[in-house]
């Protein structure tokens, strides 16, 4: 894994982003400007994508594809000991909120990691590959034990126009989870983007992340 540290003020939130590859700078300058004076914000990236943020073995869903061997546990446990040091040694303070966020399987990871460890207090699951097999029934068994302060969610509209029967279902199951995560009283919302899952990728994020701050400023 390595890292990109933003902002670095002190008593703020903290965003980990799990990226898939290092940032462009120009991207790396969009979300500077979004959380500046706002929150600080860890990319992390070279993670390996089907593996580290996959919760359990999978079949994979294309012929050209890999399987998805359920790593997230793993990653999950070396991710917190990264974010711990982060803050420890370079920001120095804990911080008043802390929130994962990812695109696509990273987005998956994201609300996984919310539910599986006690450590974060929200998720951005940005065009998360809600699909993934038996995801919907993991969130509903741990909504009854734990509520955290708030989660974010978004697809394109044509997202679900897929011929792969796994994909062609995220618009249904994320609806169905954010439901879910409604019910039980959680801050959220459900944002659907124009554009299929590949188009304007960190322009989302940025809505994602704005998302959140905007709400953590509404309800201080």
């Amino acid at each position: 894994m390595e890292t990109i540290l933003l902002n670095e003020g002190k008593n703020l939130p903290l965003i980990v982003l799990i990226h898939y590859d290092k940032p462009k700078d120009e991207f790396i300058n969009s979300l500077n400007s979004t959380v500046k004076n706002r929150s600080n914000l860890l990319i992390v990236f070279g993670v390996n994508w089907d593996e580290d943020l996959s919760p359990w073995k999978a079949e994979k869903i294309f012929k050209s594809g890999n399987d998805f061997k359920g790593g997230a546990d793993k990653f999950l446990e070396s991710l917190i000991k990264l974010i711990s040091g982060v803050v420890d040694k370079r920001l120095n303070y804990k911080p008043t909120d802390l929130a994962i966020c990812g695109y696509s399987l990273a987005g998956l990871f994201s609300l996984y990691a919310l539910f599986k460890a006690d450590y974060f207090n929200s998720a951005l699951s940005i065009s998360g590959s809600l699909w993934y097999p038996n995801f919907d029934e993991f969130i509903k068994e741990k909504l009854v034990v734990k509520n955290p302060k708030s989660i974010y969610l978004s697809l394109g509209d044509k997202e679900k126009y897929s011929k792969n029967k796994y994909m062609k279902e995220v618009e249904d199951k994320t609806n169905l989870i954010y439901e879910e995560i409604k019910r039980s009283g959680i801050k959220t919302i459900f944002e659907v983007n124009s554009g299929n899952h590949f188009q304007e990728n960190e322009l989302r994020i940025i809505k994602g992340i704005t998302w959140y701050l905007n709400n953590l400023r509404l309800n201080k």
